[in-house]
């Protein structure tokens, strides 16, 4: 075993720089999967990319529980917010969910392909566009409806789900004007006499004052 190791060591240093970041960077992409909906999407290509669901089982007995430990990276990567996916899964599991630590914990025992199907499924209604099906929809919000606006294909979609009145509320809440204060700018009057402007006044009272102060002039031929 520590031959083995000794060889993996040396192969890795004759190798260039390049050669390892690139396998690095291969290695994390692999570990990623494609963000799709219901259909998967099987191209190694495909940009668009979101890591797999983790999560564990804790408890037992009426206090079990499965606890998502990356949905905040999950959330990062559709652009939604991790309340509003533990909203999604404890509405199609009809089961409590709470926030803890970035982590989302679901009462009771599921497995990782339930809470994986269940990603997939809000991808599908509430990321990918209706048209195009690229995740770059961003959201348009009427009085009581929830519309999709796409930034590739330009379409536009509305959303029916039970989870539009939260979406509505959220964002109210993380959207709230402010009363713009009006700025106020300090000014000091300084009366150097480099700063002065000075003007003439051609008023008929401070033509007359300046006839009488300022002496006659005789011009002598």
């Amino acid at each position: 075993m520590a031959a083995q190791s000794l060889c993996c060591v040396i192969f890795l240093s004759l190798l260039k720089i390049d050669s390892i970041c690139i396998i690095i960077y291969r290695w994390q992409i692999m570990a990623l999967i494609n963000i799709s909906g219901k259909d998967p999407i099987i191209d190694i290509n495909y940009r668009y990319k979101m890591p797999p669901l983790l999560c564990k089982v804790e408890g037992r007995g009426n206090g079990i529980k499965t606890v998502i430990l990356n949905c905040l990276d999950i959330a990062k990567s559709l652009h939604r917010s991790v309340d509003e996916i533990r909203k999604f899964i404890g509405y199609n599991l009809c089961t409590q969910t709470r926030g803890k630590d970035n982590n989302v914990i679901v009462n009771g025992e599921f497995t990782r392909q339930d809470l994986q199907s269940q990603i997939f499924e809000y991808i599908d209604i509430f990321v990918l566009c209706e048209c195009c099906r690229l995740p770059e929809t961003i959201y348009r919000l009427g009085k009581n409806h929830v519309y999709h606006k796409c930034a590739s294909c330009g379409h536009k979609s509305k959303i029916e789900h039970r989870l539009n009145k939260f979406i509505i509320k959220e964002y109210a809440i993380n959207h709230v004007h402010k009363p713009k204060q009006k700025k106020i700018i300090a000014t000091t009057i300084d009366n150097s006499e480099e700063n002065i402007i000075w003007y003439t006044d051609l008023s008929e009272e401070a033509v007359a004052k300046r006839k009488t102060e300022c002496p006659k002039i005789v011009f002598k031929y």
